[in-house]
């Protein structure tokens, strides 16, 4: 399990605790501000260069601006947190997951947690980054919250043939310290009827262990006037409510609109593209990839020697992109060794020319 945290501390102190909860855990912790798309991109290369597979992927990480804030892309906080983060890292880790997905006894499956705030805001495709009007952060918080459920079809589209399900669920009203610091007053108020944190993580639990995993048809409702009242929708339904809790699969129908819902996403689906790097390790599985850098002598004659097959290789400058910097280090001890060259999926480093060409012509 990789726990991916904003607070490095906080992060190695939950990892120490569910050591303590269950010996011999085999746990990691990596930093990472998911609103930084460049973070992400760096994160999902040291990801991939570590870890075969992945066989579920859970994004928690959420924000309460009290003021409106811009991701370093400059996006606003909640929307890049939320959601731009969280679809930009799996599409870098499709991947480990496809992987997963060809193993019988895996699950790869993709969890966004929600909120039931989301209930009280409707989709603003006119307005994804709280451009207009006074900013609430809690306002905010539940736009990108709707958006994440809304959306839930199109992402269930994009990663399908990868074998990927996704899931969204919200952990109904729980006593948690973002709760406690974020919203005072709502916690005032409801403190009687909240749940504790652990039984808020129930149906994210459910919904990554359960086997078989749920229907991707499944989906469904909420009544407005109770949050914990479930309203089945025609045909569809809901995948399992606990308390206050609920969760849905990729094809749960937008009540705000498909021209909405379309208009939103147009915008997400415009995310820059993988890095080289990760390019690469998609087409290292089954073919060639070298990684270099300008004045490498060796890189040169290489690539002289392969030039008529180059086109068929995917070559990522190091000095260029960072996670394949990191990559190279990982598979060298630490050093930036170049070329290494990844032939189906095995890395070797100054390969003769030969070996590669003869990969590249197989």
């Amino acid at each position: 399990m990789r726990l991916v945290v904003r607070d490095e501390a906080k992060g190695a102190a939950v990892a120490e605790q569910l050591r303590q909860e269950v010996p011999g855990a085999d746990l990691e912790v990596d930093r990472c501000d998911v609103a930084d798309l460049d973070a992400v991109r760096r994160l999902a290369g040291e990801i991939l260069a570590a870890e075969d597979r992945l066989d579920v992927l859970v994004h928690n990480a959420g924000a309460l601006p009290a003021t409106r804030q811009e991701s370093p892309q400059g996006h606003e906080l909640t929307m890049a947190l939320h959601l731009l983060g969280p679809v930009l890292m799996t599409d870098l880790l499709l991947p480990a997951l496809a992987r997963s997905a060809e193993d019988p006894c895996g699950r790869s499956r993709v969890l966004l947690v929600t909120s039931g705030g989301m209930y009280a805001q409707r989709l603003r495709d006119d307005d994804p980054e709280y451009q207009r009007g006074e900013y609430s952060g809690t306002v905010a918080y539940a736009r990108s919250k709707r958006a994440q459920v809304e959306l839930l079809g199109s992402l269930e589209e994009r990663w399908a043939p990868a074998g990927v399900r996704v899931y969204a669920t919200h952990p109904g009203w729980a006593d948690t310290p973002g709760v406690q610091t974020s919203l005072p007053t709502f916690r005032r108020l409801t403190r009687p009827v909240l749940r504790a944190a652990d039984g808020g993580a129930d149906t994210t639990v459910w919904l990554a262990a359960v086997e078989p995993s749920p229907r991707s048809e499944a989906c469904g409702t909420i009544d407005g006037s109770d949050p914990c009242t479930c309203v089945p929708a025609p045909g569809p339904r809901r995948i399992r409510s606990i308390g206050c809790g609920a969760g849905w699969s990729g094809s749960w129908t937008a009540r705000d609109g498909e021209e909405a819902r379309m208009a939103l996403w147009e915008r997400v689906r415009g995310l820059p593209p993988p890095t080289p790097h990760v390019r690469a390790l998609q087409v290292a599985e089954r073919g060639v990839a070298i990684y270099w850098r300008p004045g490498c002598g060796y890189c040169a004659m290489l690539g002289a020697r392969v030039r008529k097959h180059a086109g068929r290789a995917a070559w990522v400058n190091i000095w260029e992109d960072e996670a394949g910097a990191a990559y190279v280090r990982d598979v060298n001890g630490g050093s930036e060794t170049v070329p290494t060259v990844v032939i189906h999926g095995v890395p070797y480093t100054n390969p003769s020319p030969a070996l590669v060409k003869a990969a590249l012509t197989d």
